[in-house]
């Protein structure tokens, strides 16, 4: 019985130590990955924002929105290389205080607590993408409201994150444009795309429920012992 229980206890701390190990930012793409970009169902017809599916070795990841206002992504035909997951949008965009931009432009806990409501399953009808992609760039100063349509559905979605507080597991994915060499194989071009938010789930909420696991061990042992 100890050794079972010694054997467990070795099992869950293993598994303790990779999730502590973890990087900070575990997101479903990786640096290095190539993505492709598709439109996501309900996608506003003619909208040049998200939402957007992202897709990797043909097999489709999330959703997602652009966080910059002017740059672009090529749909169906275009390939990108993720080159940073972080928690903030590398140049590009309209933002003045982003050029030039050393250290990125963070993005703001309201645009991180809309994208995680987007992915709880709120704002996925055509109209409401429209609003939620016009909410982010009002947020991220690439728009303004007299450059937007929407404006009173916007301030209200808008006014629905007040109190917003940290990031809420969102991240930002910077991607460059990649091109074909004259043998036709894909290559980085160094030119830099659409930044677009992304789920960076934290180790902090991985080792809770690590602990939860070893408690349930824990306790799973004293009832055999007491027997």
């Amino acid at each position: 019985m100890k050794r079972n229980l010694f054997n467990l206890l070795i099992a869950v701390g293993a598994v303790l130590g990779v999730l502590a190990a973890t990087p900070s930012y575990a997101a479903p793409v990786e640096v290095g990955d190539v993505v492709t970009f598709a439109y996501a169902a309900n996608h506003p017809a003619g909208f040049p924002g998200g939402a957007f599916t992202i897709s990797k070795s043909g097999s489709q990841l999330f959703d997602s929105f652009c966080l910059e206002y002017n740059e672009y992504i090529s749909i169906p035909n275009g390939k990108y290389l993720v080159y940073d997951i972080s928690n903030r949008a590398y140049d590009g965009g309209t933002d003045a205080s982003e050029i030039p931009n050393l250290s990125g432009d963070p993005i703001s806990s309201e645009t991180a607590l809309l994208y995680s409501r987007f992915l709880s399953g709120s704002y996925r009808d055509s109209e409401s993408q429209r609003i939620l992609q016009y909410a982010i760039w009002i947020l991220e100063d690439e728009r303004t409201y007299a450059q937007i349509s929407y404006d009173a559905e916007v301030a209200a979605l808008i006014a629905s994150t007040a109190g917003a507080s940290g990031n809420y597991g969102i991240g930002v994915m910077n991607i460059v444009k990649m091109v074909q060499d004259a043998s036709g194989n894909w290559v980085e071009s160094k030119e830099l795309a659409q930044s677009q938010l992304v789920y960076v789930p934290e180790p902090g909420t991985l080792l809770l429920l690590g602990s939860g696991l070893l408690g349930l061990a824990l306790t799973g042992a004293r009832k055999k012992f007491r027997k």
